[in-house]
């Protein structure tokens, strides 16, 4: 809210606004609404559901591009940053898959209790694959990894009127 805040001030100081064309003040005036300014503020947020999508960025992203839709939003991207480990897949993996479940988990159950999720369409996915073979580690790395392989990959979909277990 405090970057929206400089951004806004930045604009009308510098008169930016003015200058822009008719589809960049309307981008402008969609982030800078109040709409926008109270999805963005998490301290809206009933902490108990705060808590049900996890500690950390990963819960917070999922409940924010939540808050977003429901603010009108009509496509969200989360980023789900540190995921790229190639050795040490416990430690990894292992905790990025935890915190994505729980967050994921949340969110699909979050956008099924407010009556959202035929509407929304929950796509969860990565740009490529891990080896099915286990490497001998890197040579920046010597633990024993997976490397990338685009060849595979997964993706996971949920509502927006997709029927589930396929």
């Amino acid at each position: 809210i405090e970057r929206l805040d400089h951004v806004q001030r930045s604009l009308d100081a510098g008169g930016a606004m003015a200058s822009s064309d008719a589809y960049q003040q309307q981008a402008l005036e969609m982030l800078l609404s109040r709409r926008a300014r109270e999805a963005f503020d998490m301290e809206r947020e009933d902490v108990r559901v705060r808590d049900a999508y996890g500690p950390g960025p990963w819960g917070h992203y999922a409940c924010m591009a939540r808050r977003l839709v429901e603010a009108g939003v009509r496509f969200v991207t989360v980023d789900m940053p540190h995921w790229d480990h190639h050795s040490n897949l416990e430690k990894g993996h292992g905790a990025n898959m935890r915190a994505m479940d729980q967050a994921v988990g949340a969110l699909i159950e979050d956008l099924d209790v407010r009556g959202m999720l035929d509407e929304v369409l929950v796509l969860v996915m990565g740009e490529f694959g891990r080896t099915p073979r286990i490497n001998q580690g890197l040579p920046n790395d010597p633990v024993p990894g997976r490397d990338h392989w685009g060849q595979c990959f997964c993706a996971m979909l949920a509502g927006g009127g997709v029927r589930g277990g396929q």
